[in-house]
């Protein structure tokens, strides 16, 4: 095994680190922002229960 392959492996990987760090950053701020706006809450927590709802029946 190269001392190459790591750097390839951590290369190719790049992309999905990105990915999960703005899908958590994105999460976060959607939860800060519902935390605090109880109206949005409660609008998506029905937006969600319908769309399951849906989904399962």
């Amino acid at each position: 095994m190269s001392d190459d392959e790591p750097r390839e492996d951590r290369r190719r990987c790049r992309p999905l680190e990105y990915a999960l760090y703005v899908t958590i950053a994105v999460a976060l701020a959607a939860g800060w922002y519902l935390w605090f706006d109880r109206a949005a809450a409660d609008a998506c927590a029905a937006a969600v229960h319908a769309a399951v709802v849906a989904l399962f029946s």
